[in-house]
């Protein structure tokens, strides 16, 4: 629902051209991080295995989402958190 709230926003804003924004929580949570939270609300046990793919070319890592350029441009931020997003997506998945 954020992102969709965002992608509506930006798409109702006049922004100049190239503009860039972020659509995140502004609180850098790594891949794995994440793996481990959906491996955790899926509950059937198991861990995702740290290095077993390879980086890939030209992949950047301490990425974080700048959440007050887009709250400063469109007024967008978002409401749930990470976990509980996850946790909407991971259950819409197995409706």
């Amino acid at each position: 629902d954020d992102v969709v709230r965002g992608l509506v926003a930006i798409l109702d804003t006049q922004l100049p051209p190239g503009a860039s924004l972020d659509l995140g929580g502004g609180r850098g949570t790594s891949l794995l991080d994440v793996a481990t939270l959906a491996y955790r609300l899926v509950g059937g046990g198991g861990a995702p295995i740290p290095g077993a793919l390879a980086d890939r070319v030209g992949e950047e890592g301490g990425l974080t989402a700048d959440a007050a350029r887009s709250y400063k441009a469109l007024g967008w931020m978002p409401q749930v958190t990470l976990e509980e997003g996850l946790g909407l997506v991971l259950q819409s998945l197995t409706m």
